[in-house]
């Protein structure tokens, strides 16, 4: 048998498996190259950004610093001292949204902030807080206004100040055994000089019988006669043919003896018979002069006369003396309407003065017509200031997209000049470790002390 044997000649090329193994490794080699150079692409993209991230937040200190150096007021509001971009404020709904022109949401805006007035200016810096999406973890900016964001203007609230005099008594009681005409003495009420005095006049005092008849099938009818008073009434009912309960509906008032009363009716075989014995009580009060500086219902009571059981109210007639501001509001650009409503009475006016450090609060409110004829304190209202025309959506922004801002605070901050404001600047990055979650991974934490001078 021939057998056959092939040759390979290996100066003319390289075998399939030579070829293959060859090409494994250019991929190896290749995939290695490329993922260094991804890797050095990724770090050096991280580290732009950490650069920037930390420029960044030297600008956002730097210019809060310079700008609350030369602030002379500083206005700050933290709601539940949460901080100025806090997560409670959001989930407790502590912010305004502002929308596009077709409804959907531009902004949110956190009703917390810091107002920086400036020296030898009426304007005003306003720090806030804002987030272009909903959620806990959205990405905040800290944001610069030159004019008041209407998320800072507040309506101030006031309350009236009253002072009157005594113009009579409306009686409750009249009371029982006066002897002759007391004196009225008013206590109490802050003011001073009401007097006056009370005359007397008989009435009920009470009944005796001397039968209460029998038979009685149907409560009589009880009338009253003589003594020289009127109105006297009142009705009876029966109890195993006999008069049992008497219920006077009217005291009656002038009798001067003791009237006749006569039971008719009812079916009775033997009437009841009783006599009136009259008592004397306070029919009226003359008022001898009001008085005068009295803020509250004085107390009525008597002064001699022998009287007993008595009630009375002293009716009042105020005027508006002063308005207490509650509070300043903030906000205001010139000043506000005030408005005097309620409690019975008319005329009365005021006008208002807002402050002239740029905060636009109410530093005071001067009552322009006391009025006259009030039985209790009006009700002041001061009408809420001007919404800002600044659209929150288009005020600059100190941070860009690639930064968030938490825990934006100021603590110490004290009601007197020099103060010194201590701040908590914390920008976490977002699109580095986690693009969904800001909070994560590394952040950068500035702390400050700030000393203000030259304040007003």
């Amino acid at each position: 048998m021939k057998k056959y044997f092939i040759y390979l000649n290996k100066k003319n090329g390289t075998t399939i498996v030579e070829l293959i193994i060859g090409m494994g490794l250019f991929a190896t080699i290749m995939t290695i190259t490329v993922g260094f150079f991804l890797v050095l692409n990724k770090l050096q993209t991280d580290y732009t950004m950490v650069a920037n991230l930390q420029e960044e937040s030297r600008t956002v200190s730097e210019i809060f610093a310079r700008q609350a150096r030369e602030a002379e007021v500083v206005d700050i509001r933290d709601t539940g001292n949460n901080g100025i971009c806090s997560d409670t404020d959001y989930t407790s709904g502590n912010y305004d949204t502002v929308n596009n022109g077709d409804g959907s949401l531009k902004r949110i805006v956190f009703k917390d902030y810091v107002t920086l007035k400036m020296k030898d200016s009426t304007d005003k810096l306003i720090f806030f807080c804002s987030q272009t999406s909903t959620g806990v973890g959205a990405t905040r900016y800290l944001g610069l206004g030159q004019t008041p964001a209407t998320f800072g203007n507040t309506q101030a609230t006031a309350t009236a100040g009253i002072s009157g005099s005594v113009t009579g008594v409306t009686i409750g009681n009249p009371g029982r055994g006066c002897t002759s005409n007391p004196g009225i003495v008013f206590s109490g009420g802050g003011g001073t000089g009401a007097s006056g005095f009370a005359s007397i006049t008989g009435r009920f005092g009470n009944i005796n019988y001397s039968t209460r008849g029998s038979g009685y099938t149907l409560p009589p009818t009880m009338t009253f006669s003589g003594g020289g008073g009127t109105g006297m009434s009142g009705f009876v009912d029966i109890l195993g043919g006999q008069v049992n309960n008497t219920n006077i509906s009217n005291e009656g008032s002038g009798y001067t003896s003791n009237p006749t009363v006569t039971f008719t009716g009812g079916g009775a075989t033997m009437n009841a018979a009783a006599t009136i014995a009259i008592t004397n009580g306070v029919a009226g009060v003359t008022m001898t002069s009001g008085g005068s500086g009295y803020t509250s219902r004085p107390t009525v009571s008597l002064s001699g006369g022998g009287c007993t059981s008595f009630s009375g109210t002293a009716s009042m007639s105020y005027t508006l003396n002063s308005i207490n501001v509650t509070n300043a509001g903030s906000g205001y650009t010139s000043a506000p309407t005030v408005t005097i409503s309620g409690g019975g009475g008319i005329g009365a006016t005021a006008t208002a003065t807002i402050s002239t450090d740029g905060l636009g609060t109410i530093i005071g409110i001067n009552v322009t017509n006391a009025g006259s004829g009030y039985t209790s304190a009006p009700t002041v209202t001061i009408s809420s200031p001007a919404s800002s025309s600044t659209d929150l959506a288009k005020l600059p922004l100190l941070t860009t997209s690639g930064v968030s801002i938490r825990n934006f605070k100021i603590t110490n901050n004290t009601s007197t000049y020099p103060k010194t404001l201590e701040y908590t600047l914390e920008i976490a990055k977002s699109g580095i470790a986690n693009p969904t979650n800001p909070l994560y991974g590394e952040s950068i934490i500035m702390n400050g002390y700030l000393t203000m001078g030259n304040q007003l």
